[in-house]
């Protein structure tokens, strides 16, 4: 690569290679800029761009050795070294600095203000101002104000602390009126100068203040009084006050370029060094906070690494100059999971990256100096890039071809950032798609969507599941015959078995909270609709498609459906006059009681076609059609309605003709498409059937992308750019033929804040305006359990009195519906996940009854002690793919568990693939989720959540496990067994169809299921524990005390990996779930059995007895009992805590065994007596000298 800026050395090229600085996103107003279809992100800067910050309006500051930018493909305009980018990527005219040299440091102010370093000098460095090296910008004219440091050396690193004190790094001798060297401390108002003086004897590259105000700091110091007074190579942490070097010393073997915090305080280093940390890591390790040990995180990159950013979610972005990295060929960038493996993510650019941020919708910018054709994605960007979250390119919608019908109706979209379109076509991009078809986030086709459907298709729900139900004219559809109404699989678009069977088209979907689908459209008469005769609106049964007894019999046809936040249900259409719907006259508009259906006194009476129903966030109702009067009102084509009154407000947009669409932006901005048009077509302004409204004076704003037909469809997308669909051939100033993608003129917004008892999800911008929000927990970022549904105060919906665990990682996922599209009839959804770590004990519960310990002979399940406050875990390899949406192994009753011929029958656990192979696969405990908000007075913690994942195979070697019920009271548990879904985790060889059984005690009868949705359906889903495959199976029941074991075999003798779990769902009773065990195949190497656990809930340590059991089983029947068991018992950073080969190896050990009547029956078998502190623990359990056999671990807890 060569160098634009010639005046510096290659020292300087070096040590300047920057890292952006991640910023929090506030709602700042934005300057308001017109639309366009040519919707990407494309700066096109003419150099290398070296620092990326985002600021909380969204607004995009880059610095490098540009000097000019040609955005978008525009006219080249000069921008020498800094400049500000609008959020569509067009530049920000109003802003320029004009530094004279590069910029390599940038970071925002909580007042706005810019903070701003390089190697810029003299009597007009910057913001026309004679600054050197660094300087503070006025947001909004780019000039420099008072603060004036005058650093003798250029700087390459700003970070900005609580108390607003600004930290700055670089290669200097003197800043602040003071000798510093290569790191200082400023005062904010004098730029001063503080005692803070660590004396660092090379360039500090990048600077991180970490939660508790500790200062990391990185680059290229080393050797005998380096940094803070102590010998610390290329990374160190330093007291905040003093400027010292604390005990954190990794030792790094070469430079370290970037550094980042995850949530749970564990410390991301990048560089090009080999060893850091005690262990050999190319480029990039993780280490401990206190020891600065490396753990097991090794992605192990193969040339440097300039930057490392930890995404909301937990999840690691890694940029620089490597071509591999985490076990994958990744180009410059990669996404890591938490083992250190790179995802599917892979823009694959041309050159380094040296900078990457990650914007409040999840897009991430990349900067370096990759250019020109292929240089990321496959695309032409030049040193920056916007990628969307797959690591597509955020890139210009194009024309998409579509033809044959040449309508679009309706669209939606998907979590994932792909957009379902539904219509009347023949061919998308070239390629056949009858009526329905997917597309990527960047544009691009899903071929693997083809749904084939044989008629329009204008309505469209994406389901919480993935699953997507579609409504229209059809009669087939994928692959099957379905009568206007299906649902079809979120991968490959084939129907399930839901199939209400409409006998005319269906216009509107609405899916409850509950997951009943609501159905308008014109079916009606006998056997119309899910089985019943159904007057053109009905309410279907999600796993039978029968319509239940909700009947407002509307007497013509429904066009809308809409749903309030107390569940009453809107409905617009053309039914008018006597006992028209809902039992009453009700003139195109009506309200329905969800349990009757009939309607309330609600009646705005409208004088003709009401086409589209949306609820605003604050409970008003806008209403789109081709009316003149509502309400009692003048009203032309769109008015907005008091949910009390039915009485319209001053809102009065006036249009000229018919609204199709209306959809709304979090800023309540209101977004109309329709048939209006001409010089006064809506809000006394030329608007040509799409226009933007104020949500107070519906008068419309700059918005006007000027489409030359009719719009029928319009879709808010969380990054806020806007979807079009209709009969228009051209629009934003494009030609696009009947869909389109246009940008928008201001940032979408959000920011998920997690405390112990609060979730608050904080929204603003041009993204969507929710009508609902489900907040859900998980430990491993995978399986989710739903907390709550959101309330709404202002622009944050929040969740409180919740109880979340203290002392680990878990994840919060804010799932937000909103609607959009043809009447307004389709259903998306979007989401955000939030990785945390909330410090401090859990809340003391109180104390619950607990059994009495038992001596129990080594092959039968009996019931422990379990009065403690350990969360049940579930087991996960460190340093491997995270393979299992479990969160614990299963209890497992052992020979006599249950009077079943399978009760002898040993399971094969099958561990998660390696980055490398190692002898011993290290193992971290990950706790169960909590079910539902829990108030206070709040129960004795108590396992929540067991499981066991194996190899079922058939036989006498299906899949077993299994848990006790102890106390007493009844308890109430959903169980499940998971095959199909696993793949989505990376499970090779799952089970196709699991089969789960349930057996008890004495008197209890036997229950089994197939696929979940044959028995116990809408229980199952009340519980929020629903399987994400129907072909899965789970058993709700409430069981008295005892002991239980769960069988899971292939439905027709198949074979698989499966996971089978149990989940308690009332902790507050009585009884618990007890005793984690395990009892499988033990294997070799990555076969070994794995045990996790959780101890928490308070300061105080705890007892337990871990035990591995193999010869004594062969005395009850088992065959083929490993002969030696051997027991490790590892902390949540795979160390070795203790070890044990015979139990009788330690006489302490052993005398405690046999104090507490659980001494192994056989000498050669292992056990541990262990008091422990709380944390995260994993047993391995293996055969002395590789041998292998049937085995079963235990750890019984026997309290503080």
């Amino acid at each position: 690569m060569t160098p634009l800026h010639h005046r510096k050395t290659t020292r300087l090229r070096k040590a300047t290679r920057m890292v952006a600085v991640p910023l929090l996103c506030l709602l700042f107003v934005a300057t308001v800029r017109g639309q366009s279809a040519l919707d990407g992100f494309d700066p096109n800067a003419n150099g290398p761009v070296r620092v990326v910050a985002i600021q909380p309006d969204g607004k995009i500051l880059i610095g490098g050795e540009f000097t000019s930018l040609s955005p978008n493909g525009g006219a080249s305009v000069a921008r020498a070294y800094m400049a500000r980018l609008n959020p569509d990527g067009t530049l920000d005219a109003a802003f320029n600095p004009n530094p004279t040299a590069p910029v390599y440091a940038i970071a925002v102010q909580s007042d706005g203000k810019i903070l701003v370093g390089g190697s810029f000098a003299g009597p007009n460095g910057i913001g026309g101002q004679p600054r050197n090296n660094i300087a503070r910008l006025d947001p909004a004219t780019g000039l420099a104000d008072s603060f004036n440091p005058n650093a003798n050396g250029f700087i390459v690193t700003i970070a900005v602390q609580a108390d607003g004190k600004i930290l700055a790094g670089g290669l200097f001798s003197s800043i602040g009126g003071q000798a510093r060297h290569n790191i200082v401390r400023l005062d904010a108002t004098t730029s001063l100068a503080d005692s803070f003086d660590p004396n660092a004897n090379s360039l500090v590259r990048t600077i991180v203040v970490q939660a508790d105000g500790r200062i990391l700091v990185g680059g290229f110091f080393s050797g005998p009084n380096s940094i803070g007074g102590q010998t610390r190579n290329y990374l160190a942490r330093l007291d905040a006050v003093t400027g010292l070097a604390d005990s954190f010393d990794p030792s790094a073997n070469n430079y370290v370029y970037s550094i980042a915090v995850q949530a749970d305080g564990r410390i991301l280093a990048g560089g090009n060094f080999s060893n850091i940390g005690g262990q050999m890591r190319n480029c990039v390790a993780r280490l401990d906070p206190t020891t600065g040990l490396a753990d097991s995180f090794d992605p192990n990159a193969n040339s440097t690494v300039y930057s490392l950013v930890v995404q909301p979610d937990g999840q690691v972005l890694a940029s620089g100059a490597f071509t591999q990295i985490g076990g994958q060929m990744r180009n410059r960038i990669a996404r890591l999971i938490g083992t250190g493996l790179a995802d599917s993510f892979d823009p694959n650019a041309n050159d380094a990256i040296e900078a990457i941020a990650v914007q409040p919708d999840g897009k991430v910018l990349a900067a370096g100096y990759f250019n020109g054709a292929n240089s990321i994605r496959g695309q032409t960007r030049n040193y920056i890039a916007r990628l969307e979250k797959d690591g597509r390119l955020d890139q210009t919608l194009s024309d998409v071809g579509i033809s044959g019908g040449d309508q679009v109706y309706v669209l939606a979209a998907q979590p994932d950032g792909k957009i379902v379109i539904g219509g009347q076509f023949t061919s998308v991009l070239g390629v056949a798609r009858n009526n329905l078809a997917r597309l990527n986030a960047d544009g691009t086709l899903d071929l693997t969507f083809d749904p084939n459907a044989d008629i329009s298709v204008v309505s469209i729900a994406v389901q919480a599941d993935g699953k997507i139900v579609v409504g229209g004219g059809f009669t087939h559809i994928g692959g099957q015959a379905r009568n206007r109404i299906a649902r079809l699989d979120g991968v490959t678009g084939l129907a399930d078995s839901f199939d209400p069977n409409a006998n005319s088209t269906v216009f509107s979907i609405a899916v409850q909270p509950d997951g009943k689908i609501l159905a308008g459209g014109l079916f009606n008469g006998p056997n119309s609709i899910g089985g019943q005769t159904r007057n053109r609106i009905a309410r279907l049964d999600p796993t039978t498609g029968l319509a239940d007894s909700f009947d407002p019999n509307a007497n013509n046809t429904v066009y809308a459906i809409a749903l309030q936040v107390d569940g009453k249900i809107l409905a617009g259409g053309w039914f008018n006059g006597p006992n028209s719907i809902g039992g009453q006259a009700r003139n195109r508009i009506a309200r329905l009681d969800p349990t009757t259906g009939l309607a309330d006194s609600f009646d705005p009476n409208a004088d003709n076609w009401v086409y589209a129903v949306v609820v605003q966030s604050d409970g008003k109702i806008l209403l789109g059609g081709d009316f003149r009067t509502m309400g009692g009102q003048t009203r032309n084509c769109i008015a907005r309605l008091d949910p009390a009154t039915g009485l319209v407000d001053l809102f009065n947009p006036n249009s000229s003709w018919g609204i199709n669409s209306i959809a709304i932006q979090a800023d309540g901005k209101v977004l109309v498409g329709g048939r209006f048009a001409g010089s006064v077509a809506i809000g006394g302004l030329s608007r040509n059937r799409i226009a933007r409204l104020d949500a107070t004076t519906g008068l419309p704003d700059s918005f006007n992308p000027n489409a030359d037909r009719e719009v029928y469809s319009i879709l808010v997308l969380p990054d806020g750019k806007i979807l079009t669909g209709g009969l228009f051939t051209n629009i934003g100033g494009q030609t696009r033929n009947y869909f389109a993608r246009l940008s928008n003129d201001t940032s979408s917004r959000q920011d998920l804040a997690v405390t112990q008892t609060t979730v608050n999800w904080t929204r603003g911008g041009s993204g969507p305006q929710l009508a609902r929000v489900t907040f859900e927990y998980s430990v491993d970022n995978l399986i989710y359990t739903v907390l709550g549904n959101g309330a709404l105060d202002g622009n944050s919906w929040g969740l409180s009195g919740l109880s979340l665990p203290t002392g680990q990682n878990i994840y919060i996922r804010a799932r937000g519906y909103y609607r959009g599209g043809l009447f307004g009839n389709s259903e998306s959804l979007t989401e955000s996940v939030r990785n945390v770590f909330l410090d401090g004990p859990a809340p003391t519960p109180p104390p619950s009854p607990s059994p009495t310990a038992t001596s129990v002979p080594t092959a039968t399940a009996t019931a422990t002690p379990t009065a403690t406050t350990t969360p049940v875990p579930s087991a996960t390899a460190t340093g491997t793919a995270t393979v299992a949406p479990s969160a614990t192994p299963s209890a497992t009753p052992t020979a006599t568990a249950t009077a079943t011929p399978t009760a002898t029958i040993a399971a094969t656990p099958t561990p998660s693939p390696s980055l490398t192979p190692i002898p011993t696969p290290t193992i971290t405990a990950t706790p169960a989720p909590t079910l539902t908000p829990i108030p206070s007075p709040k129960p004795a913690t108590q396992a929540v959540n067991l499981s066991t994942r194996m190899h079922v195979q058939t036989g006498d070697s299906v899949g077993i496990g299994g848990f006790i019920v102890t106390g007493t009271a009844s308890k109430h548990v959903v169980l499940r067994a998971i095959g199909p879904s696993l793949t989505q985790v990376g499970v090779p060889d799952v089970l196709g169809d699991p089969v789960l059984e349930l057996h008890g005690p004495t008197g209890f009868v036997t229950i089994v299921n197939d696929n979940w949705r044959d028995n116990q359906p809408n229980t199952i889903a009340a519980s929020g524990l629903a399987p994400t495959n129907d072909l899965e199976a789970a058993i709700d029941a409430t069981l008295a005390p005892g002991a239980y074991t769960a069988i899971l075999r292939g439905k027709d003798n198949t074979s698989g990996v499966a996971l089978m779990e149990v989940y308690d769902l009332n902790q507050s009773v009585a009884a618990k779930l007890a005793n984690i065990s395990t009892r499988a195949l033990v294997g070799t190497g990555n076969d070994v059995v794995i045990a996790g656990f959780i101890l928490g809930g308070g300061a105080g340590n705890d007892r337990l007895v871990l035990r591995g059991i193999g010869p004594s089983l062969a005395a009850v029947g088992v065959a083929n009992a490993l002969a030696n068991p051997n027991l490790e018992l590892r902390d949540s950073d795979g160390a070795l805590v203790a070890a044990n080969n015979d139990w009788q190896d330690d006489p302490a050990q052993a005398a405690e065994l046999t104090a507490s009547g659980l001494a192994p029956a056989n000498n050669l078998e292992s056990g541990l007596a262990m008091t422990l502190p709380p944390g995260l623990y994993t047993a391995l359990f293996s055969g002395v000298n590789n041998s292998t056999g049937i085995g079963l671990v235990e750890v019984y807890d026997r309290g503080p």
